[in-house]
């Protein structure tokens, strides 16, 4: 280009030789010098070439050296443009004009570099001199780089050198900034007490300073004091004098639950390119731009376009307020497209690895993760639950515990009146309930003349209060209060969920024989019921004496009465209990009812002896061990499963098969009470990792805290639990939000 541009100032000629020998005239050019170019052989040994004008004009001895015949062809460049046009005066003021403006715009700066920023983006620094009023169009010698190097220095901090230079119209600004080194942590001294910043169950703990709240295994609700800043001081006798106070410091983790969710429409618009595409040109001077395309046609929000933009650069350095640019046009067509299984399935990945990613940065330990997706009005729901291992603790200041201390021990008093007919039944026999509400909340309770005083702190006195007007309502309502209902309502008074257990009561299943309600009594088992009202298929997952059987008995001879289904199938794998029976006499019926009991136990209890044998006899009601299930189809019924967990995997898969239109099942099971020999996979366990991402399947898991049979069975659930836990740490159970 700039070759081309110093010939065409200087001029030159095009030249055709012929006749004699034309190249030792190329060749006597070459040697003496002379530039010459674009050199192509024509017919009949005629060459045509390019020279300038000086060259042409002593080539005159090589011509007759070499014979050849020298013609111009051509003359070129702004000498011979400015004699062609020596009589029209409009071609010189335009063209004294262009170069006028040319070196007009060359007095200005026209492009801003920056070089060496790291920390501060173009923005910034751009921002920076603007304050200056410095800016693309100022004219250069109002640049005064001394002055724009110190107010960088003094407006940037971090910056240490600057060295701003004008090169062209290109103003050039190099940096250096601070290389920060990282700051010396400051020991904060403020006492303070560490605080559970989530709900979850302790897995290890050390302890540095302060005094520990709770121990490895214990399980920590949010905001629970985990170590206290307040450490004792006793005398000797052991009695505290005071206490002074530290920073609570401990590592502490911690097992937790943690939830997520996403909603997802059910479909969305997806724009592919039909192959027609459109280019153009695109020109901005200055604030002014103009822009053409072609072809014209089509909607503008039916095609995507990209640019690609060049300043104009006279010189290396001297930039021009001129950009030129290609416009490239791709039509597309939009159409909404629904969400495959396998799509969906992908996102719901998606997701759980974004929220393993974000766990993952805080030091958290993914455990186990769970996601399901459901059906809602407006599009999918991914809902997930992690179990993740990581620190929970966080520092909460030792004035604001020390005040909600103050108010624990602000001693108060209340009275609760008891109607006289139901004081003995919420007091207890000897007002055993009375002294085991008083041992649990540390309160002291006088029950004189159907009243019962209550004293001690503000807040326990109130959840005392709430105990008793809940067990005083369920008394109301005909309840017998047993000490498992005292029990439970002691463990809700410690949560913000105390009136659900008046909430749970009202839901009545159905009546026993006698007349006696059956109904949940636990909120493990409301939720129970109320996934078997909603789904088609739920399993009941949880140890002995959570209800798990009685509620489904209850549940199906409910639905038989009301002509929700037209029989009862109950069924159950003939396994025995860790030893052998040997050969039972009899007849079929007799050989497998001793497997069947329980189910006979509820079924007299809920319905009465003589209304099963009528409605067995009809084959309304049928008992039968699951062997006997395969090759059935099972329609308008409501089939119970009972020791699911004695299932083989092709037992349950059997089952679950034999399902028709109409039917309504439940499984129940206990996973730590499997009968199958040694080595054997459950058929429940296999069940709960395959179905559980399948709609209208309900998963129910319920606890030693759901168990109503004697207050000693809870424990002994409990300490086996325990046992299990610490025995095979590894070992995990699903969770569910059931539990």
């Amino acid at each position: 280009m700039l070759l081309w541009l110093f010939r065409s100032i200087k001029g030159y000629v095009r030249i055709c030789l012929k006749d004699g020998s034309p190249e030792r005239f190329l060749n006597l050019c070459s040697a003496r010098g002379f530039k010459i170019w674009n050199i192509v052989c024509r017919d009949k040994g005629e060459y045509e070439a390019y020279m300038t004008v000086a060259d042409v004009r002593r080539v005159k001895p090589l011509v007759r050296k070499s014979g050849v015949r020298l013609r111009i062809t051509g003359r070129f460049g702004f000498p011979f443009f400015i004699f062609r046009n020596r009589k029209r005066w409009y071609y010189a003021a335009g063209l004294g004009t262009f170069f006028i403006l040319l070196y007009g715009m060359t007095l200005f700066i026209w492009d801003i570099e920056f070089e060496g920023n790291y920390r501060y983006t173009e923005d910034n620094l751009r921002i920076c001199l603007e304050k200056m009023d410095l800016h693309c169009g100022i004219l250069k010698k109002k640049i005064n780089c001394e002055e724009v190097e110190t107010f960088i220095r003094t407006d940037l901090p971090e910056v240490t050198w600057v060295s701003a230079s004008v090169t062209g119209t290109r103003l050039v600004v190099k940096i250096r900034e601070n290389q920060v080194l990282s700051a010396v942590p400051q020991i904060d001294e403020t006492p303070c007490d560490l605080v559970a910043g989530t709900s979850g169950v302790i897995r290890s703990m050390v302890v540095r300073s302060g005094i520990a709240q709770v121990s490895v295994g214990d399980t920590v609700e949010k905001g629970q004091i985990l170590v206290s800043g307040r450490v004792p001081v006793t005398g000797d006798n052991g009695d505290e004098i005071t206490s002074h106070l530290v920073r609570a410091d401990a590592d502490i983790e911690a097992e937790t639950v943690i939830e997520y969710e996403k909603e997802i429409p059910f479909s969305r618009m997806l724009r592919i390119p039909t192959g027609q595409t459109r280019k153009g040109i695109y020109v901005k001077a200055g604030p002014w731009s103009a822009a053409a395309l072609f072809p014209a046609l089509g909607k503008k929000e039916e095609w995507d376009y990209y640019m690609e933009e060049h300043q104009a650069v006279l010189f290396s350095d001297y930039c021009l307020p001129l950009y030129l640019g290609v416009i490239e046009g791709k039509r597309m067509i939009s159409y909404e497209k629904a969400y495959t299984k396998q799509e969906l399935a992908l996102l719901a990945e998606r997701k759980e690895k974004e929220e393993a990613e974000k766990l993952e940065e805080k030091g958290v330990q993914i455990l186990e993760n769970n996601d399901r997706i459901e059906k809602s009005v407006s599009g999918y729901r991914i809902k997930g639950e992690m179990v993740a291992l990581g620190p929970i603790s966080q520092c909460r200041p030792v004035e604001e515990i020390s005040k909600e201390s103050e108010d624990r021990m602000s001693v108060i008093e209340t009275m609760i009146d008891i109607p006289a007919e139901h004081e003995q039944n919420v007091c207890g026999q000897f007002d055993a309930y009375l002294k085991k509400i008083e041992r649990t909340l540390h309160v002291t309770m006088i029950a004189r003349n159907g009243e019962i005083k209550i004293i001690g702190p503000e807040k326990a006195v109130s959840q005392a209060r709430s105990v008793f007007n809940n067990l005083i309502q369920l008394s109301m309502r005909q309840n017998a209060i047993t000490e498992q209902n005292v029990d439970y309502a002691l463990s809700l008074s410690f949560t913000e969920e105390d009136g659900q257990i008046l909430e749970i009561d009202k839901d009545i299943i159905c009546r026993t024989i006698t007349g006696k309600p059956v109904k949940p009594k636990t909120l493990g088992q409301k939720h129970y019921v109320d996934a078997i009202r909603k789904k088609m298929i739920v399993f009941g997952i949880g140890p002995a004496g959570t209800g798990k059987t009685y509620l489904a008995m209850a549940m199906a001879i409910q639905a038989f009465k009301n002509g929700e289904v037209g029989r009862i199938i109950l069924t159950r794998p003939a396994i025995e209990a860790g030893e052998k029976l040997g050969f039972l006499p009899g007849d079929l019926q007799s050989k497998i009812d001793p497997y069947l009991r329980p189910l006979y136990d509820a079924l007299y209890q809920i319905m009465g002896a003589e209304s099963y044998l009528h409605n067995s006899e009809k084959g309304l009601i049928e008992v039968a061990p699951l062997a006997y299930m395969r090759g059935r189809t099972l329609d308008n019924a409501y089939i119970i499963l009972d020791e699911a967990q004695n299932t083989t995997p092709a037992q349950m898969k059997m089952f679950l098969t034999r399902i028709g239109f109409g039917s309504k099942v439940i499984i129940t099971g206990d996973q730590t009470q499997k009968d199958l020999p040694s080595g054997a996979v459950s058929g429940l366990d296999t069940a709960l990792k395959v179905l559980k991402r399948i709609d209208d399947i309900g998963f129910c898991y319920l606890t030693s805290s759901d168990v109503v049979r004697h207050p000693l069975v809870q424990k002994i659930v409990q300490a086996y639990d325990d046992y299990e836990k610490k025995a095979e740490p590894k070992k995990r159970t699903p969770r569910d939000k059931g539990r």
